[in-house]
């Protein structure tokens, strides 16, 4: 996992990404991500999602919603969530416009494709909810719940042999700081078996309007960019 972490609230999250397909030389499943996290301890996320799963092949737009205990909400079979699809097909390209909205104690959550105008949204028990909280003084709670953008994917090596540059750009010129993290889940291999490892990468300072020039946080072979709000997660050997 690649992302960024709101330092202060917000009641609302809207970004550009791109329909950027990933091929790793082993395994799939990835996705480019918003996340909003309530004050009430409830995290919703909506994203592209590219080859999430052997049923799912292409570009979707999924959502999902986690509660205070680390439950998943919309989860059926592991990797399936909830779908927001478009009526059209999402295209390898297609710049898509992904927003997580509070409003009156409701979470809205929707999708545009605005190459070919497909849109599709839907409004969600925010249990109460008046805002999305921010991270001031850590990148995401003891259940991994954070306010911000993030590109996931889950493959069978931690160092994967591709990844293309993904941009997420704030629609509305936001320009708010940031705390830049990588978050790595692997395994180490010794004589006991496979023992679950979770790796956490960051920059030590957030970044935001004092940083309008590029902040780089590079972890093995994989970069996080920042220019200005725009956070681009690509290859360490790209420019």
């Amino acid at each position: 996992m690649v992302g960024a972490s709101f330092v202060n609230g917000t009641k609302s999250i809207d970004y550009f990404v791109s329909a950027v397909p990933q091929k790793y030389a082993i395994g799939s499943a990835v996705a480019y991500l918003i996340n909003g996290l309530t004050e009430n301890g409830y995290w919703y996320q909506i994203g592209l999602t590219y080859d999430w799963a052997s049923f799912l092949k292409g570009f979707h737009i999924k959502y999902e919603v986690w509660n205070p205990q680390g439950k998943e909400l919309f989860d059926k079979n592991g990797l399936e969530t909830g779908e927001l699809d478009f009526k059209e097909p999402i295209r390898k390209g297609d710049r898509i416009e992904l927003r997580l909205t509070v409003q009156n104690g409701n979470v809205a959550l929707g999708a545009i494709d605005l190459n070919s105008n497909a849109s599709n949204q839907m409004l969600i028990d925010g249990n109460g909810a008046s805002t999305f909280v921010g991270m001031s003084s850590n990148v995401a709670t003891p259940n991994g719940y954070f306010t911000g953008i993030m590109e996931e994917n889950h493959n069978s090596r931690l160092s994967p042999d591709g990844n293309n540059a993904i941009a997420f750009v704030p629609a509305s010129g936001n320009n708010a700081p940031l705390r830049l993290w990588f978050r790595e889940f692997g395994a180490e291999y010794g004589n006991d078996g496979e023992t679950p490892k979770t790796i956490h990468y960051y920059y030590p300072t957030p970044v935001g309007p004092s940083h309008a020039d590029h902040i780089v946080l590079e972890y093995m072979n994989v970069k996080e960019e920042y220019n200005n709000g725009t956070i681009i997660i690509m290859n360490r050997n790209q420019k």
